[in-house]
């Protein structure tokens, strides 16, 4: 099921609220919230001395501090 623009724009919010930007997690990502950190997906920006050679994007895992939890209840 899509989500509703209402619901992707309160999203987008909270995580860059958060220190995140959402342009780097993918729309499918497994977001885990607990009461001092968000751990999730987020697509990985290539490194200035190496760089990345694997083909496509590379998702890592990545945990941040939770400056602020989620509503209670997102916009359907």
């Amino acid at each position: 099921m899509a989500m509703s623009t209402d619901r992707i724009t309160a999203v987008a919010n909270w995580l860059m609220t958060n220190g995140i930007d959402p342009a780097d997690v993918p729309i499918d990502s497994n977001i885990v919230v607990n009461e001092h950190t968000i751990t999730l997906d987020v697509y990985a920006r290539p490194t200035t001395d190496a760089g990345r050679s694997a083909p496509g994007p590379v998702i890592e895992r990545r945990s941040v501090p939770c400056v602020s939890q989620p509503p209670e209840r997102w916009p359907a």
